[in-house]
């Protein structure tokens, strides 16, 4: 609109019609108007350019519509009273553009198309009246489109700018390209868009009738007219202005009417705008969830059919996973993960993996692990259990929707096999597992039939299908590496062997290698070692053991490093092959070698205190010692101390440590375990509860203290020795003079001094340790109660302590 405006004529308007009439109407100043005017044009040339911007004054005013039909028009005073709209006409010779074209502009609008006179600005990112609307000649003179009705315009816009927005973004191959689900969002909002076609046909329908009706004087219609049949830029076109009657479609009907498809049309616009191009999968899932939580039952109603279609991949990946432990995802938006490049021993553990990023809101944590299990336990099965289809108790423990004929098979052999019945006698266990295949197989049946009623208006089933699905794979999986795989005969295995359970064999093998495992580490032969290992096997219980088993046990040697001997290096070892270490990692083994290598070095401390003894108590020597019989006698307690010590502290670990371990160990797999990752779970637990109650993980500090007094026992035991062989040298002696008296009294010294450091040392040692333990008992709820009471039951530490 030009900024200068056409100066109005001041209306003077008498006294007595004000009188007359209380209110003015525009058909009472329309005479005086006309009349003002006249005389305004005789004085001046009228300004084409001002007539033509008095059109801003003009629009504020609102045509009335003639009261009765042009066909039988009665003349009468009121109607012979000119009207606003005649008057313009007559006086400017400007028109307003007919509404029917305007409507016919708004139908194309509302699918996103430009008309003749609302066309897309593409700076503003809106639908405008074309600037050249007021060349447009409608009867042969200029017209124009009226303020009111350009804000109805502008509001009947939005239809067509959502419509054009929603439109341009399904058709984004960039993000089509993305994913399935993707796809079938695109698809989802494209069939919205087809509803909201067919109701723009119907309006289009009621525009052709006027539009005909007008132009051919009859109401068949011959389909709407391109835009440019009216013309702009000056053209007359032959469109005359129509005869509105009270039935035809006008702009505040048609803005009546599409409330409810423009509703649903901000709905989906509000989903395009929640999307961004490079989403897909859960991500697309969860954000137009979170938009079906609204308190409009309409808004959610439709939200739920766009999720209805957009969440059918999702399903069908989690059928394929569920039932045949495959996935099937080329553009990698699958909450579950599948890692191609994995180690055979870690295909349980990494090979597949939930991303949290792609996994729906309406799916949670907790159930997307449970079904993350159940796909994991049939790809288990189908890739370890090389007999798994084959096998006729295994089949029924996996579910495929495509084998119906097997499933008639499976009945006939069910049939069969009771028909044999009849004749051949069946066992407890054969009873057992045909009662067990018919309940699986009625299972089966009931799942297939859920699973056709999974989606996500009934997403509530998946939850009842995972209980079904479980049994059939999850529990089967547990049952099979328990009793096939025996793995908890491995896992006593190792707790005989590599926790010096087995303690016939343990002793018997530290008496062998006892003496070699003194020698330095370059000295150590492995395969004699192994020999030992042998011998010591058939000479003791282990010999009944399964063979499956004594074979994998072995002798590993531990990395060297400066100054160890043998005892530093020596390691039993335990192989275990495929598919058992995908259960039983390298990890849990390298953790089984090091409980190993922490109680051997307690076993070789009693060992060597048990050798001493024995050679104090077989040596005559000693007798000639007597210089020195108090300081041995002080020895003697002090070995008494230290064999406390190490036999109090063996028992804390082999019953209060290991034994009720297992028995957890045991109680869990029997009563709780459900799936393999439980079972892990578990045997994870079992070695860390161990590991804590050891002090090899939880209290560094304390661990060292042991150590400590464990190598000044080591210390203690290489002094007795020394003076083992003193005592045996002297005796040995026929030539002993006063020189030989005065090397003996000097190593009597020595002895003497050192043995009084080793008992402080081994003292104050003592004292932080059982200190480090009460600090383990109060920071992590430990319980070694027992440990503190057997290691000074009588309070001797502690009187002796105060002292």
């Amino acid at each position: 609109m030009n900024s200068t405006f056409v100066q109005i004529p001041k209306l003077n308007i008498n006294k007595q019609v004000k009188k007359k009439n209380d209110s003015i109407t525009a058909n009472t100043l329309l005479p005086k108007l006309m009349n003002d005017t006249s005389i305004q044009q005789q004085q001046q040339q009228p300004n084409q350019q001002q007539v033509t911007n008095g059109i801003t004054i003009l629009q504020n005013y609102q045509p009335q519509q003639p009261q009765t039909s042009s066909a039988t028009q009665q003349p009468n005073s009121a109607n012979n009273t000119p009207t606003l709209v005649s008057t313009k006409k007559s006086v400017i010779g400007i028109n307003e553009i007919p509404e029917h074209l305007l409507i016919r502009d708004i139908i194309y609008v509302f699918q996103g198309i430009d008309g003749t006179y609302i066309k897309y600005n593409k700076q503003s990112d809106s639908f405008k009246i074309d600037e050249n609307t007021s060349n447009t000649l409608v009867n042969g003179v200029p017209a124009y489109i009226s303020k009111p009705k350009r804000d109805l315009v502008y509001r009947l816009c939005e239809f067509g700018w959502l419509f054009k927005k929603v439109r341009l973004f399904i058709t984004n191959n960039d993000f089509k390209k993305t994913g399935l689900t993707n796809q079938s969002f695109c698809s989802a909002i494209n069939d919205e868009l087809i509803e909201l076609y067919r109701i723009i046909a119907i309006l289009e329908t009621q525009v052709n009738k006027k539009f005909d009706m007008v132009n051919y004087g009859s109401g068949s219609s011959s389909g709407l007219e391109s835009p440019s049949s009216v013309s702009s830029g000056g053209t007359t076109t032959s469109t005359e202005i129509p005869f509105v009657d009270g039935d035809s479609l006008t702009l505040i009907r048609l803005f009546v009417w599409i409330q409810s498809p423009l509703k649903r049309l901000k709905v989906l616009g509000t989903c395009v705008d929640s999307i961004k191009v490079d989403m897909k999968g859960g991500e697309i899932l969860s954000k137009i969830d979170t938009l079906s939580k609204h308190g409009d039952q309409d808004i959610r109603i439709l939200i739920h059919n766009i999720m209805f279609k957009i969440c059918q991949p999702l399903f069908s990946m989690i059928r394929l996973w569920m039932f045949k432990g495959e996935i099937n995802d080329p553009y990698q938006e699958f909450f579950i993960r599948q890692y191609e490049s994995v180690q055979l021993e870690k295909t349980w553990k990494e090979k597949f993996a939930i991303v949290a990023r792609l996994l729906p809101s309406f799916i949670s944590l907790p159930l997307a692990k449970r079904i993350l299990i159940i796909g994991k336990s049939i790809n288990y099965m189908k890739q370890f259990c090389n007999n798994f289809k084959e096998d006729k108790n295994d089949r029924y423990y996996y579910y495929n929707q495509e084998d119906e004929e097997d499933e008639e098979e499976e009945d006939d052999d069910d049939d069969e096999e009771e028909d044999d019945g009849e004749k051949v006698e069946i066992n407890e266990k054969e009873k057992e597992e045909i009662i067990e295949r018919k309940l699986l197989k009625k299972e089966s049946k009931i799942i297939k039939e859920k699973t056709k009623e999974l989606n996500y208006i009934n997403k509530e089933v998946l939850q009842e299908i995972i209980e079904l699905v479980s049994r059939q794979s999850s529990e089967r999986l547990l049952k099979i590496v328990l009793n096939r795989f025996k793995f908890m005969n491995h896992v006593k295995a190792l707790k005989k062997y590599l926790l010096l359970g087995q303690g016939d064999f343990i002793q018997y093998l530290m008496d062998l290698i006892g003496e070699d495992l003194l020698k330095p580490t370059n000295q150590i032969q492995r395969h004699k070692l192994v020999g030992w290992m042998d011998t010591a096997i058939r000479n003791s219980n282990a010999q009944f053991e399964e063979q499956d088993i004594v074979n994998r046990l072995d002798i590993a040697l531990l990395p060297e490093r400066p100054g160890n001997i043998g005892w530093d290096i020596f390691s039993l070892d335990y192989h275990v092959d495929t598919p058992l270490n995908t259960i039983l990692s390298p990890n849990d083994i390298l953790r089984y070698k090091k409980i190993f290598h922490f109680m051997w070095g307690i076993k070789r401390v009693e060992y060597s205190l048990a050798s001493i003894w024995r050679k104090i108590r077989s040596s005559t020597s000693l007798s000639i010692l007597s210089p020195i019989k108090g300081d041995i006698h002080k020895s003697h307690l002090i070995m008494n101390e230290m064999v406390h010590f190490i036999s109090n502290f063996q028992y804390y670990l082999m019953f209060e440590v290991l034994e009720c371990s297992w028995k957890n160990l045991e109680k869990f797999i029997d009563q709780e375990a459900t799936d393999l990752d439980q079972l892990i779970e578990a045997h994870h637990q079992y070695l860390q509860d161990i590991c804590n109650k050891m002090f090899l993980s939880n209290s560094d500090s304390c661990y060292e203290c042991f150590k400590k007094l464990l190598s000044i026992i080591i210390k203690f035991t290489l002094l007795q020795t020394k003076l083992i062989n003193l005592s045996i040298a002297i005796q040995n002696e026929k030539n002993f003079n006063e020189t030989h008296q005065a090397q003996v009294n000097k190593e009597f010294n020595s002895f003497r001094n050192h043995l009084n450091n080793l008992y402080q040392e081994y003292t104050s040692s003592f004292y932080k340790f059982q200190s480090e333990i009460l600090k383990v008992k109060v920071n992590q709820d430990l319980n070694p109660i027992s440990l503190q009471y057997m290691l000074d039951f009588n309070e001797y530490y502690e009187e002796k302590k105060d002292n």
